[in-house]
């Protein structure tokens, strides 16, 4: 479970693609940049068992693009076993003596939606748009010819999922996992207020690792 945890957290906070996308076929999210994506604006994240010390801050803001600066220690011997393997894919760094870590990830933010950035070409693919509805789906085609997709699967228009002190509205974005294989499926929870509040992995046993995403600032 320890190194399920691990898969989680990391491909929460960096882009964990091997093939980046080329092309997207859905239109910008568009909307006035939100706060969330603002320069020292932190995230947290739960289930974090064997890692101590993350931070997730936003330090950098150009052309819409926020990269968020994640840093951290694997404590866990067995997690550093497993990271010692992953750091040309998972990492932008990583001390195995000290089991200290950096990565940035690349997003977008705005009003109206949210993006990640997954190539060093700088393409967005679109994680949410809040006025989406159910059936609408957002693809970008990877340099291979691939196409990755991410589909609304669910959208409440009560207060019925937990976060925090309240109960928010959330609409639910699924798409296929693209790390190795080792994750099947990849199902987001998204607010208008609050952006990404939750995500779930599920693994190809079936198996589901969750964690909450808690941001300091809001829309």
């Amino acid at each position: 479970m320890k190194k399920f945890t691990f898969i989680t957290l990391f491909a929460i906070i960096t882009s964990l693609v091997l093939i980046g996308c080329k092309k997207e076929s859905s239109s910008d999210i568009g909307g006035d940049q939100s706060s969330i994506g603002e320069i020292g604006n932190n995230f947290s994240i739960s289930s974090l068992s064997g890692i101590s010390n993350v931070s997730a801050t936003v330090s950098k803001l150009e052309n819409g693009i926020s990269t968020i600066r994640v840093t951290g220690t694997i404590t866990d011997p067995n997690i550093k076993a497993l990271a010692a393997t992953m750091t040309n894919v998972a990492f932008g760094s990583y001390d195995e003596a000290t089991g200290n870590f950096t990565g940035d990830l690349k997003m977008k933010f705005t009003k109206d939606g949210i993006a990640d950035q997954l190539d060093a070409d700088g393409k967005l693919f679109t994680l949410a748009k809040f006025d989406g509805k159910v059936g609408d789906t957002y693809s970008c085609e990877n340099a291979l010819g691939g196409t990755y997709t991410r589909s609304v699967t669910a959208k409440s228009d009560v207060d019925d999922f937990p976060y925090g002190f309240y109960n928010i509205k959330t609409m639910t974005i699924e798409g296929a996992g693209r790390f190795n294989g080792a994750i099947k499926n990849v199902k987001y929870r998204v607010n208008h207020r609050f952006g990404l509040v939750y995500i779930t992995f599920v693994l190809q046993d079936g198996s589901e690792i969750s964690s909450y995403v808690y941001s300091t600032a809001e829309n």
